[in-house]
């Protein structure tokens, strides 16, 4: 069994795809440039890293149920009512998250509130949070059946 074969078979037990994946890649990029080993190491490791990071960012979002991707960027805030104009840079950093404290979206149809819960959910998910989204009917419902 080759080196290759070996560290594919460990790479493998230990769940690092990247690594299985890059090993060789790097294997060669480190002789052409002459990295050492601890070069050649953390490289390998942080492209595994990089990639589990994303992933995670990714089920984050696909568990918090969102019912369509919005995006803050995406909003049009000059046609928020002005109430909403004037909180939205107060939980837009999501200081919220960090104080332990949650938020309740409501007012009339069409106001941005949706937009804004999700926008804010997958910003919170992009930086490392989990977030479970849902509605007034279905919260109610889940209530009910509790």
């Amino acid at each position: 069994m080759s080196e290759k074969d070996i560290i594919d078979l460990y790479a493998k037990e230990l769940k690092l795809a990247s690594v299985r994946e890059n090993v060789s890649l790097f294997a060669e990029d480190a002789i052409r440039e002459q990295w050492g080993y601890l070069a050649f190491l953390r490289r390998l490791l942080e492209e595994e890293v990089t990639r589990r990071r994303e992933k995670s960012k990714i089920t984050r979002i696909h568990r918090a149920d969102f019912p369509q991707m919005k995006y803050l960027e995406e909003l049009h805030r000059e046609e928020l009512p002005l109430e909403g104009q004037m909180l939205l840079p107060e939980v837009e950093n999501l200081g919220f998250i960090k104080e332990g404290r949650s938020i309740v979206m409501y007012g009339n149809p069409g106001t941005g509130k949706t937009h804004i819960s999700i926008g804010l959910g997958i910003k919170a998910c992009l930086e490392g949070y989990s977030v479970f989204f849902t509605s007034v009917p279905h919260l109610l419902t889940m209530i009910r059946e509790a």
